[in-house]
């Protein structure tokens, strides 16, 4: 049994609500309630979730971008604070500023492929668009606070 600051991991998901998000590299998220899983297991080429349910779900490696463990808002009445994240591009490079830690930044197409990822680990990341054609592109940014997008347009 794991233990988190003195109560069970089941107490904590009962009690918050967590979630495990499951991040596929196109960006979308499975989300799974920390106390809907019976165990979760990995094998050569996949991770399994076994649901309380009798469920599971294989996700293949290549599938999986990124695990999140987080707290679900349980109250429909919530502050949020997302910190102020600046995004802009000069002279053919990419800044990203933040008021906290940017865990990842990654650069997709509108077709949803990912073109570059960088793992700063610092409160502002740079990334080359040199010989990105111009046109629409998204930009996903991992912070501890969670994921944002930005739509940008390269010239």
């Amino acid at each position: 049994m794991c233990f988190l600051a003195g109560i069970s991991a089941k107490t904590y998901a009962q009690e918050t609500g967590a979630h495990l998000y499951i991040y596929a590299p196109n960006g979308q998220e499975k989300p799974f309630a920390i106390n809907n899983i019976r165990k979760i297991t990995f094998s050569g080429e996949a991770m399994n979730v076994y649901q309380v349910n009798g469920d599971a779900v294989q996700m293949l490696y290549n599938d999986i971008d990124m695990l999140m463990f987080k707290p679900w808002l349980i109250s429909t009445i919530a502050n949020i604070t997302i910190p102020d994240i600046k995004v802009y591009i000069n002279d053919g490079t990419l800044f990203v500023e933040s008021q906290e830690e940017l865990i990842s930044v990654a650069l997709y197409n509108v077709q949803g492929n990912i073109l570059q990822k960088i793992m700063p680990g610092s409160l502002s990341a740079n990334m080359s668009l040199r010989g990105v054609p111009t046109g629409i592109y998204i930009v996903r940014i991992l912070s501890r606070s969670g994921v944002n997008t930005y739509k940008i347009t390269h010239y």
